[in-house]
């Protein structure tokens, strides 16, 4: 994401920035958000099991937002404060993981907890999840279980994610047809 910090950015205290200062439409606008780690201390008494990859994505980052929230990645959120700190915190991943467990993509009773929706995207609110036991990361839609999309793992999947992400924005920041979506296309 550092290539839009000439966009300008703006930095918390604990480290968490945003970037891509995008003024034309809201002036606060920024195209991504980056929140500062938390420690394992913290990761402990949040009290939810991660898949092994998703740990030691968390431990670089506490989430992020790309593209204008067209994918966020939850973490853990310190206050629901509405204030300018709000913008340098994730979506909470204890919250939405059950929101999207309990409403939205519903799994039989035996697998629930094989599964942490840790993300979703904003154009359809489809879910982004691992398996607690392997390194996949999988989208489904919601009020459906079946994967329509799926990843090596989870530094593929922002990598890839990105970049099909970052081709549907011009130079200064701004989306080049705000008709396209920006999901993905389901794989057959």
């Amino acid at each position: 994401m550092t290539e839009w910090e000439r966009l300008g950015t703006k930095e918390s205290q604990d480290g968490s920035k945003i970037i891509g200062h995008i003024p034309r439409d809201y002036p606060e606008a920024y195209l991504h958000g980056f929140f500062a780690p938390k420690n394992d201390e913290e990761w402990r008494s949040y009290g939810m099991k991660l898949p092994e990859d998703l740990t030691l994505f968390y431990r670089k980052c506490n989430g992020l937002r790309i593209f204008l929230d067209s994918i966020s990645i939850y973490g853990i959120r310190s206050n629901y404060n509405r204030d300018s700190s709000a913008q340098f915190q994730p979506f909470d991943l204890k919250s939405h993981n059950k929101e999207h467990r309990n409403v939205w993509h519903p799994f039989p009773e035996e697998v629930e907890d094989l599964r942490v929706f840790f993300g979703s995207y904003t154009w359809d609110g489809s879910g982004i999840y691992m398996r607690t036991n392997a390194p996949e990361v999988y989208r489904v839609l919601r009020g459906d279980s079946n994967p329509v999309n799926s990843w090596s793992n989870i530094r593929s999947f922002l990598i890839k994610e990105y970049e099909r992400l970052d081709a549907l924005y011009d130079l200064n920041g701004y989306r080049i047809d705000k008709n396209r979506p920006t999901i993905p296309e389901i794989e057959a």
